[in-house]
Formats: C-alpha cells, sequence, structure tokens
C-alpha cells in the first residue's frame, strides 16, 4: 500500500509533559521551544529577544485589564531631515523629473542628496516656493535621483537654498500605554528608542489626549473617574477609547497621515506625518462662490465660479450650485 500523508495542524493541547510522548494526543506536544502557537493551524517562530538603550522613565496610573498594546506601523516616526542652505542647495531639471544638490549656488553637483535619500523613498519637500509636495524617488543615475511626479508641474528649478526633504523608514513596533488619571496615551517607538517621539519631559507630550467633551464642542473637561482605555488597531492605526462612560470623552485616533490635497494645483498641501485628531468626521460648516479661503480653517473650502461675457453664448439670469462632499 503507497504512503499516506497524515495532517497535523491542530495544537491547541500544549505542552504536556505528564504523559510518555507516545501516548500524546495528536494536538499535544511533548516539548515545544521557541515557537509560537496562537493561531490554529500555523507554527511560527517566536520574535527574538534584542538589546536596546534605556528609555525616559514614564508614569502611568494603570487599570487592571486596560490601557496597553504593542503594534506595528509601515512608516517610522523619527523622520530624517535634509535642509537647504547656502552649500546644500536644491535644484531640479528643466522637465522637472530629477533632483539634484550642488555644493553652493550655481556650484558643482555633488552627492549630498544621494547620501541621504534612496530609490524607492517617499519623500516630503516643504518651504519651497514652487516644489512643495510629496514624491517618489523611482531611479538614481550618479548623483541625481529621478522623482514621481515631476516637480514643479514639469518646470526646472534652480538654486533653492530654503527648504527641506523629509523622509521616513519603513517599519516601526510601537507600545501604546495609557494613564487612567489624566486620559492620554503615551506611544513607545522602537526605533528611536523613545517615548512620544522627545527626549525630554515625555509625560508633559503625550501622543493622544482623550479629555474631550463627546457632545461635538471640544471642550476640554476632567476626568469623572480613571479612565479604562480601550485600543483599536487597523492599517498601523491607534483609535483609543475610554470604556469608562461615565467621563463622557470622545474616541481620538492616533496614525500617519500621506496625503496631498488639490494636487497638481498652486496651492496643494501635502501631509506626511503622524497625527492625532478626533475619530469623527466633522461635517463642514463653510462653502460658499469665492476667491478667498473660509475664514476659519477646517471647517470646509471655497469654491470659485465666474463666467466671462461672450455674444455667441446664452447664462441664465441665476445660475444655481451645489457642493457635496464625499469621504473615502
Amino acid at each position: 500500500m503507497p504512503k499516506q500523508l497524515y495532517k497535523i495542524n491542530n495544537f491547541s493541547g500544549g505542552i504536556n509533559n505528564l504523559k510518555d510522548p507516545r501516548d500524546l494526543a495528536d494536538n499535544e506536544l511533548s516539548e515545544a521551544k521557541n515557537i509560537s502557537l496562537e493561531h490554529q493551524g500555523k507554527v511560527k517562530s517566536c520574535p527574538r529577544v534584542a538589546a536596546h538603550g534605556t528609555a525616559q522613565a514614564i508614569t502611568s496610573d494603570v487599570v487592571s485589564g486596560y490601557g496597553l498594546i504593542a503594534f506595528e506601523a509601515d512608516y517610522q516616526i523619527a523622520t530624517n531631515t535634509v535642509t537647504f542652505a547656502s552649500d546644500l542647495v536644491f535644484n531640479a531639471n528643466a522637465s522637472g523629473n530629477n533632483i539634484y544638490s550642488t555644493d553652493g549656488v550655481g556650484g558643482s553637483i555633488d552627492s549630498q542628496f544621494v547620501d541621504a535619500i534612496s530609490v524607492g523613498d517617499i519623500i516630503n519637500i516643504d518651504g519651497t516656493s514652487n516644489a512643495n509636495g510629496m514624491y517618489q524617488i523611482t531611479k538614481r543615475i550618479s548623483n541625481t535621483l529621478f522623482t514621481q511626479p515631476a516637480i514643479n508641474n514639469g518646470s526646472g528649478i534652480t538654486n533653492t537654498t530654503s527648504g527641506t526633504i523629509t523622509k521616513r523608514d519603513l517599519g516601526e513596533k510601537l507600545i501604546a500605554l495609557a494613564d487612567a488619571d489624566t486620559g492620554s496615551v503615551d506611544i513607545y517607538s522602537l526605533n528611536s528608542d523613545k517615548w512620544n517621539d522627545t527626549s525630554s519631559s515625555p509625560d508633559a507630550n503625550p501622543k493622544i489626549d482623550l479629555v474631550y467633551e463627546d457632545d461635538g464642542t471640544n471642550v476640554h473637561v476632567s476626568l469623572t473617574s480613571n479612565s479604562k482605555m480601550s485600543f483599536y488597531v487597523a492599517d498601523g492605526n491607534l483609535r483609543a477609547s475610554d470604556a469608562n462612560f461615565d467621563n463622557h470623552v470622545r474616541v481620538r485616533w492616533y496614525g500617519l497621515i500621506k496625503r496631498t490635497h488639490f494636487k497638481g494645483l498652486s496651492y496643494a498641501n501635502s501631509y506626511f506625518n503622524y497625527y492625532q485628531n478626533f475619530n469623527g468626521l466633522d461635517a463642514p460648516t463653510a462653502g460658499a462662490n469665492s476667491s478667498s479661503a473660509p475664514s476659519s480653517s477646517g471647517t470646509g473650502f471655497n469654491l470659485n465660479i465666474s463666467a466671462s461675457d461672450d455674444d455667441a453664448s446664452f447664462w441664465p439670469k441665476r445660475l444655481i450650485s451645489t457642493c457635496f462632499y464625499f469621504y473615502l
């Protein structure tokens, strides 16, 4: 009779070192070293143990069963920043599809950019008059880096000495620890080995602060009693909510935003950073046919609709326009 396969994929019985190994059930083990069986049907090696530096001391009042979680994110919290200066000058070729640095205004091309930025990196340029935005490095030739999309809508830039390029390396392991007394959450980064991305006073700079009234007024309130912080992680982003409903505080969100608003326009805004904010989406309260921005930021945006005189066309006396907001 040919040999047949006997499939063993259930290890839920765990270690049984009482019985002889020959008498174990199919779902039991006589020994298990450096493996994880937390998911049925899978045997995984345990994470390695690695030494790290000494993080700052931090104080938190913990309620049993609440307020602690470990999670991962795609991008590191700490950033690598290149700052333009008189001896580190930003330039883009005539087509705007590659960038390079020079050692001075009108100077020689050097390796300052390519030493700090790699192919595949997502970079955010800020503080310039015509190159701000988010770009991906697609190729390197000598000391020149090619970008997608093109810089300055496909136009050249020369001798820029003011501005920054920021990039974030991939892979971050994080710990969130809540303080039940204050309704705040501190975040520890394994890569930077810091609490709250600061070298001093981490207690005074929590990454999430939940003590806001839950009626939508965003008023800072005091806790009625100790918070019972519950966490939910999706796509590397953390949501924190207080399970002690007597406190009446709003759910907060913490994570990375990598997005460009009004891409391709002169007033585009790029975001490539970690933020905390309310988890809900507030309805816009501003919006008009106007060439100016709303009086308060974060309330909406205006559209400027205009018509020029044209004898060959017909316009009604009244033009009704409607604006809809879609959240994606």
